[in-house]
């Protein structure tokens, strides 16, 4: 399916469909771009709404993956589910993914990137083999955390354990590797792949790394009775979430969570 004047804006990360992405909006232009995704709700800066854009109170916008020469030519619609405004003019967003596009033509660059894009089928698979790998990925996925946690290097909120179960294996694919910030490259990978079989096989091999790793880390710490360690830095693990409620952890979030050329 085919949607052209869709509003982009770039991310130093991957993003996903059913994944959560914060945003702090502080550039001129991207609080115009917002306000004008914005319209209609209440708390919005005056006069920065464009009334003529094709995109005005959607609340939806692309985004993908910024590398160093470019964009990626695959990125996620993502939705704006809550907006606060403070008193600097700033805006904190959350957002959810939506669905997978892949850029067709870009019809403008300035202020803000517009492109002509064609959003992904999204296909379910049921067999046994799909069925197969998506065990794998999730026994994996208990294997890591459960390791990780002894180790102290990583710390998965139950939350997210729990939602392992309830996913398709075409959905388990792209949510896992949503869970790899500090792996883009990977991410974009996978995230670009239609097939779902061979996304679940993606991850599954790259969990199976994990794990490995910290089988043998683990093998080497007990061998010379080093205590369990605490959980800490999440080792490249679940990206940055706030709710736009919480001030003070938004806007400590990092470069991450905010507005990009």
């Amino acid at each position: 399916m085919r949607r052209t004047g869709s509003a982009w804006a770039g991310a130093m990360e991957v993003t996903f469909p059913e994944t959560a992405l914060p945003l702090q909006i502080f550039e001129a232009r991207y609080r115009v771009l917002f306000s004008t995704l914005l319209a209609g709700a209440d708390g919005l800066e005056e006069g920065l709404i464009s009334e003529d854009k094709p995109w005005v109170g959607t609340r939806r916008f692309g985004t993908t993956f910024v590398l160093e020469d470019g964009i990626s030519s695959v990125g996620t619609l993502l939705e704006i589910t809550r907006h606060r405004r403070l008193d600097d003019g700033r805006i904190l967003i959350s957002t959810k993914g939506r669905q997978r596009f892949k850029i067709l033509k870009v019809v403008q660059q300035q202020p803000v990137i517009v492109c002509e894009v064609e959003y992904f089928a999204e296909e379910e698979v049921n067999s046994d083999a799909a069925a197969s790998a998506a065990k794998d990925v999730v026994d994996l996925f208990k294997s890591m955390s459960e390791l990780g946690g002894k180790l102290g290097t990583i710390r998965i909120p139950d939350e997210l354990l729990l939602k392992l179960c309830t996913l398709s294996p075409a959905s388990l694919s792209l949510w896992v590797a949503s869970l790899f910030p500090a792996f883009p490259d990977q991410q974009q990978i996978v995230l670009q792949q239609e097939d779902a079989m061979v996304r679940l096989n993606m991850v599954r091999d790259l969990l199976s790394q994990v794990v490995k790793f910290y089988q043998a880390e683990w093998a080497v710490r007990s061998a010379f009775g080093a205590p369990e360690g605490r959980a800490g830095s999440r080792s490249g693990l679940v990206g940055p979430q706030w709710d736009v409620d919480e001030e003070d952890d938004a806007l400590g979030g990092g470069d991450s969570s905010s507005d990009e050329d």
